[in-house]
């Protein structure tokens, strides 16, 4: 009896090490869909580009604003800033929300808030600035289309 119930247990807590939680579950979910729709986005044979130019809270940049000729659907926005700390910055979007950021080659996923390729919550002044950033530079890039 002793050890049926040991036995029991025993695979009770393996299960658990096992096992998937569902929020890792949910967020791969979310992320295999990003990483679609971003895949659909640097494949899209209907997108066209325009040259973006400005200055905001990093300093001069230059860019390119990716978007759907028909309909001026921001997609996705790429800048270079003059100031070489700050690096370049791509910012994606899906139905005009932002999915994912590529910031000096690393890579966050808008999931509720940024998270890392593993779904950890990043650093949240960092957050706020991408946030920031990306809201103002998307604002600048419709003005252009």
């Amino acid at each position: 009896m002793k050890n049926i119930f040991l036995t029991v247990i025993l695979c009770y807590i393996l299960s658990f090490s096992f096992g998937q939680s569902a929020t890792d579950s949910a967020f791969n979910t979310q992320l295999q869909t990003i990483r679609q729709q971003v895949a659909d986005i640097d494949g899209n044979p209907l997108i066209s580009n325009t040259p973006l130019a400005g200055s905001l809270m990093w300093g001069a940049f230059n860019g390119n604003c990716i978007y759907i000729l028909e309909t001026k659907t921001l997609l996705k926005l790429e800048c270079y800033f003059d100031d070489s700390t700050a690096g370049k910055k791509t910012f994606y979007y899906k139905d005009d929300k932002l999915i994912k950021v590529v910031d000096k080659e690393i890579t966050y996923y808008y999931i509720h808030y940024l998270r890392d390729k593993e779904g950890n919550p990043i650093n949240r002044s960092i957050e706020r600035d991408l946030l920031f950033f990306s809201d103002q530079i998307k604002k600048l890039a419709i003005q252009l289309l």
